[in-house]
């Protein structure tokens, strides 16, 4: 008896030992993901590994790229961190190439921060690039066909704090988010303005991601299927994206929410124009569209192409041409538009 109390006396403080470990584990975990920085135009830019951008020259570092610079090593800091926030302080900055966001990390714009896209690095090191936002590791963006399906970055967000902007400034083809194989995903409370002939958001073979509270106004373009978020596969044969981290392996985006949304003098609001086929149109699957307002749309107000149990409700939609225009679809439910 007394033997058998011993070896229960002895089990249990192994297990509380296993409990202790495992407890504190997981809040060294958490202190690991839970890194904070706070950006703002005086910032100083910070070393990660064997980039020592604090050390970087004029050749790589002037006024003109100084902001995507700063974001960068913020950024690529979160990564090797496994995430965290970065908080950008008011104030405008120009950003010539792409920011690169990885999983786990959330953006917040402070009230007053501008995103503007610039073309001119004033350099001969590297010219400007198009895209400002992409959601994949910086240490993953040259590999090839690093992500498929749903495997890439997740779990991150772009959250505007009152008054916040990102202005593509009419560049031609300039992207302000582009997302692909990517999960839990949200941009909310932000301005996009002055598209030329492209798309503010790029939306490609992503699960579960959420866009509310945002604004898209003011798109030029020859393109009458030019939309501010367009809903896309990776595919070879459609051209539908062309990052070489993405594989173009035909995957459609699955539940999107896209609320409160703002659009005006956009040329379509949100769509697909070109569809997959694999053996059988691949169908973007439980797109929610609700309570947006869609002002002088210059064509569709919301192209539904190869969509499926969708519903769009509650929507104020002004355009030149259909309001909803639906084709190879199937469950669309349509409600108090």
């Amino acid at each position: 008896m007394k033997m058998s109390k011993k070896i229960i006396y002895v089990t249990l403080i192994v297990m509380m030992s296993f409990f202790t470990i495992f407890a504190q584990n997981n809040v060294m975990a958490a202190k690991k993901e839970n890194k904070v920085y706070t950006i703002s135009k005086k910032s100083k830019l910070i070393d990660v590994g064997s980039h020592l951008y604090s050390t970087y020259g004029s050749d790589y570092v002037n006024k003109y790229t100084r902001d995507w610079y700063l974001f960068r090593s913020y950024l690529e800091k979160l990564e090797v961190s496994g995430g965290g926030k970065l908080i950008v302080k008011k104030g405008t900055y120009n950003i010539t190439n792409t920011l690169c966001i990885p999983s786990n990390v959330k953006i917040v714009f402070e009230d007053g921060v501008v995103i503007n896209k610039t073309t001119d690095t004033h350099t001969k090191k590297f010219h400007a690039g198009v895209t400002l936002f992409e959601f994949v590791p910086a240490a993953k963006y040259d590999k090839k066909n690093w992500s498929k399906e749903y495997n890439g970055v997740h779990d991150s967000s772009m959250i505007g704090k009152g008054k916040v902007t990102i202005n593509t400034n009419s560049v031609y083809q300039s992207v302000a988010v582009t997302m692909c194989h990517n999960q839990n995903i949200t941009i909310k409370g932000i301005t996009f303005e002055n598209l030329n002939e492209c798309h503010f958001i790029e939306l490609d073979a992503s699960k579960n991601v959420k866009i509310l509270n945002c604004t898209f106004r003011n798109a030029e373009g020859y393109n009458k299927n030019r939309e501010a978020i367009n809903i896309d596969t990776p595919d070879d044969s459609t051209d539908g994206f062309s990052k070489i981290w993405a594989k173009n392996d035909q995957t459609p985006n699955v539940k999107v929410l896209i609320k409160k949304c703002k659009f005006n003098n956009v040329i379509v609001a949100i769509g697909t124009h070109r569809y997959s086929d694999n053996g059988g149109i691949v169908y973007h699957k439980n797109i929610t569209i609700e309570d947006c307002n869609i002002k002088k749309a210059k064509s569709y107000g919301i192209n539904c192409l190869a969509w499926a149990n969708c519903n769009i409700r509650n929507n104020k939609i002004n355009s030149y041409d259909e309001s909803i225009r639906q084709r190879e679809t199937k469950n669309i439910k349509i409600k108090n538009n």
